[in-house]
C-alpha cells in the first residue's frame, strides 16, 4: 500500500469532500429546496430602491407606531410568528401587535373550524382587535417590521403574503398547487391586497398569487411592482376604488408586458371569467 506525503493527504480529502458535497446538492432534498429559478436581479433592485428612497418616512412611521403602541397598548408591541417565505423557507416574520395578547392560541387554523376560507382571515370588527391595533391594521401599518427582512433578502416589498404552515396544510387539502404562491419571495403587498381578502375566495385569490409569480417568473418588469404597490397606497388612502379578481389580472397583464418595440414573450396566464368580488369605496383587508 503507498503511503500518501501530507500534501497528497490533505488533496484526497478535499476531492472526498467535494464529491461529498456534489451528491448532497443533487439529492432529492435539494432538487426540492433549491428554486429552479432565480429572483429576478430588477425585483431585488426594485426593493432596494424603493425602501431606500422611502427610508426616512419609514423609519419615522416605525418609531412612532412603536411608541404608540407601547404606551397604549404594553408590551409586547410585536408578534412574531414562523411563516413560509419562498419555496420551502420558512422563516421569523415580525408584525406589530395589532389583537389582544395571545390571541394566535385562541384564533388560529387549528383552533378555527373551516367554514368557507382556508385562509385565515380576522375581520376588523372581530373582538380580538386592540383599538391601535384596528387602526394599524386600516393604515397598512401591520408589516412595518417587515422592512428587515426585505433589505435582507428574505422577502420583497410586493409578492404574496407569507403563510403558517397549518394555513398551507388546509389549503392543499382542496388546491394541489398552492406551493406554486410561493415560486417568488413573500412581500408586504401584493395582487390580493387590491381587490381585499373579504371579498376574495380561496381558488380566486391563489389564481391571482400565482398569476403574479408567473408574470414574475417569464418577465418582470418594476413597473409591475411599481403599480401594485401604488394601488396599494391610494385604495388604503381610499383614493381608488377597490379592483375585481379581473381587473387585477388584467392590469398586472399590462403592466407586465412589454412596451412597443420590445421582444418579449407573450404571458401563458389566461384569466377565466369570474364575477367582481370588490365593492367600490371598501377599505382591503390585509393578508
Amino acid at each position: 500500500m503507498t503511503r500518501l506525503s501530507p500534501r497528497e493527504a490533505a488533496t484526497a480529502r478535499i476531492s472526498d469532500a467535494q464529491e461529498a458535497t456534489a451528491a448532497t446538492m443533487n439529492s432529492s432534498f435539494f432538487a426540492n429546496a433549491l428554486p429552479a429559478r432565480v429572483v429576478p436581479p430588477k425585483k431585488r433592485l426594485f426593493d432596494l430602491a424603493v425602501t431606500a428612497i422611502a427610508a426616512p418616512v419609514l423609519i419615522v412611521a416605525f418609531v412612532l407606531a412603536s411608541v404608540t403602541l407601547l404606551i397604549f397598548e404594553g408590551r409586547p408591541v410585536f408578534y412574531v410568528s414562523t411563516r413560509r417565505v419562498f419555496r420551502h423557507s420558512s422563516t421569523r416574520v415580525p408584525k406589530f401587535r395589532t389583537m389582544v395578547r395571545n390571541a394566535d392560541r385562541i384564533h388560529n387554523r387549528a383552533t378555527v373550524p373551516v367554514t368557507g376560507q382556508r385562509f385565515l382571515n380576522t375581520s376588523f370588527d372581530s373582538p380580538l382587535y386592540t383599538r391601535i391595533g384596528r387602526f394599524y391594521e386600516k393604515a397598512c401599518l401591520t408589516e412595518l417590521p417587515q422592512v428587515g427582512l426585505v433589505l435582507s433578502g428574505r422577502m420583497c416589498v410586493v409578492g404574496n403574503r407569507p403563510l403558517p404552515e397549518n394555513v398551507i396544510d388546509s389549503l392543499r387539502e382542496e388546491h394541489p398547487d398552492v406551493e406554486k404562491r410561493f415560486d417568488m419571495p413573500s412581500g408586504l403587498t401584493g395582487p390580493v391586497q387590491l381587490v381585499g381578502r373579504t371579498y376574495i375566495s380561496d381558488s380566486e385569490r391563489l389564481r391571482l398569487e400565482v398569476a403574479y409569480c408567473r408574470l414574475c417568473s417569464e418577465h418582470y418588469r418594476m413597473w409591475l411592482d411599481f403599480n401594485l404597490l401604488l394601488r396599494t397606497v391610494l385604495i388604503a388612502a381610499r383614493l381608488r376604488r377597490q379592483l375585481s379578481v379581473d381587473e387585477v389580472m388584467q392590469a398586472m397583464e399590462k403592466w407586465a408586458s412589454t412596451p412597443k418595440g420590445g421582444s418579449a414573450q407573450p404571458s401563458t396566464i389566461h384569466a377565466e371569467k369570474t364575477q367582481p368580488t370588490a365593492k367600490p369605496g371598501a377599505t382591503p383587508k390585509r393578508a
